[in-house]
């Protein structure tokens, strides 16, 4: 069994951001590890007619340098996806996993970065949702140790101090041995995590 590390935005001008050493830290841990047979890393591309600039007011990573991924990330990285978009789920990426496992899906898919609140946890969910819909892409894992999964970006203006596991409103908690059951998403409707 193949071992694949999605790296998501692991860029020069979201490390200015501020992440954190520890966070930095573990990224670095697991690209040293050698524990993957394919290591693939997503790019955000900020277009200057994207959404992003339109509706946030967010104009950074539009330059080559801010766009640029870190050294430690590109001398460990295989391939490059890029993106306009939160979540790096695509069919490209699909396709380029079916590619490098032989003409199957992985089993195994670590996924990690420096924007968990956002990028990364869009890019599990999105990965979750679309492959689990096909019976035979179902048999993942670490999916078989997963009870919920929480789903879609923290907004400040939805936030609730009243949720469990949740941190806005908008978030969605997904019932993981359900939607595998099901090959669809399917909410939590458990107490104990909603």
């Amino acid at each position: 069994m193949k071992h694949f590390l999605l790296v998501i935005d692991a860029q020069v001008g979201f490390m200015v951001k501020g992440v954190t050493d520890l966070e930095e830290a573990t990224v670095n841990t697991l690209l040293k590890s050698n524990c993957f047979d394919c290591v693939i890393s997503s790019i955000y591309q900020n277009l200057p007619d994207s959404n992003i600039i339109r509706f946030m007011g967010w104009n950074k990573l539009l330059t080559k340098e801010e766009q640029k991924v870190t050294d430690i990330v590109a001398a460990h990285t295989n391939h490059f996806v890029y993106k306009n978009t939160y979540s790096a789920y695509s069919k490209e990426l699909v396709d380029l996993l079916i590619q490098e496992n032989n003409g199957s899906l992985p089993e195994c898919i670590f996924i990690v970065g420096f924007d968990l609140d956002c990028c990364v946890l869009m890019t599990a969910a999105d990965l979750f949702e679309n492959l689990v819909k096909d019976k035979a892409h179902s048999k993942y894992k670490l999916l078989e140790n997963v009870d919920i999964l929480i789903d879609g970006p923290f907004i400040e203006a939805e936030k609730s101090l009243e949720l469990k596991f949740k941190g806005s409103r908008n978030q969605r908690t997904i019932d993981v041995a359900k939607s595998l059951a099901e090959g669809k998403a399917v909410l939590s409707d458990s107490p104990r995590w909603i």
